[in-house]
């Protein structure tokens, strides 16, 4: 089974948290949001994530 990287784990942590619908600026982290979307990205790739996208509002995503 794959690990998550503290980063991911850190991520996964704050997606619990705010349990609703989110944009990856919502994230709070240490990280500028282009790596957080990255890391999401990679999170889904490795099905530790079903996010969605809800809605695009321009260049930024809601997920669920």
């Amino acid at each position: 089974m794959t690990q998550l990287t503290q980063k991911e784990e850190l991520i996964m942590a704050t997606i619990w948290k705010i349990a609703s619908p989110f944009s990856i600026r919502d994230i709070s982290s240490p990280w500028p949001y282009t790596t957080v979307a990255s890391i999401v990205g990679k999170l889904q790739k490795k099905g530790f994530s079903s996010l969605s996208t809800s809605k695009k509002k321009g260049r930024n995503s809601s997920f669920l």
